[in-house]
């Protein structure tokens, strides 16, 4: 175990490395710590759920490899709904956007619980969702300009899914 004089030496270390070597010193100072949301299958969902999820998903093809659905809830019992693709597309056709747009609003009407519903690319700059708060109608991403969202983006993990874009966490 280290000692506090030993503590100096952590100074330089990332702030994750030296949280993770504090809470090893100090057992329970992370206490405070909000649990991260948790994966649950998606046949826990009502099957009316489930249906708009799977007639709702994005268009897989040649160009556009998507993975998911994948479910998650958080703290709260909210869940969100995400899928992943390594290009950054989801829909083909003339209105990708209003396609994320209806698909959200679909899969939101059939499944009461879910909060998000987002849709990851491969950089941090291509992630958007949309959440039941503003009804499923406007797409949220990291510089949306809405404090909530930047929150949501930097502090997943802590940030509850029925969050509000106007507040900062």
């Amino acid at each position: 175990m280290l000692s506090p004089k030993s503590l100096c030496y952590c100074q330089n270390l990332k702030p994750l490395l030296r949280l993770l070597l504090l809470a090893s010193i100090w057992p329970g100072s992370l206490s405070g710590a909000q649990a991260e949301p948790t994966q649950i299958s998606i046949k826990t969902l009502a099957q009316d759920c489930q249906q708009a999820i799977f007639s709702n998903a994005p268009n897989e093809s040649r160009r556009i490899k998507i993975i998911g659905p994948e479910v998650h809830k958080d703290k709260n019992g909210d869940l969100s709904v995400a899928w992943n693709s390594t290009s950054g597309s989801f829909y083909n056709g003339s209105d990708p956007e209003g396609s994320l747009v209806y698909a959200a609003r679909q899969i939101g009407a059939k499944c009461k619980r879910v909060y998000i519903v987002n849709f990851s690319g491969p950089t941090g700059g291509s992630e958007k969702w949309l959440i039941r708060r503003d009804g499923f109608t406007e797409i949220h991403y990291r510089d949306s300009g809405h404090p909530g969202d930047q929150s949501k983006y930097w502090k997943w993990e802590s940030v509850p899914f029925n969050y509000d874009p106007s507040k900062t966490y």
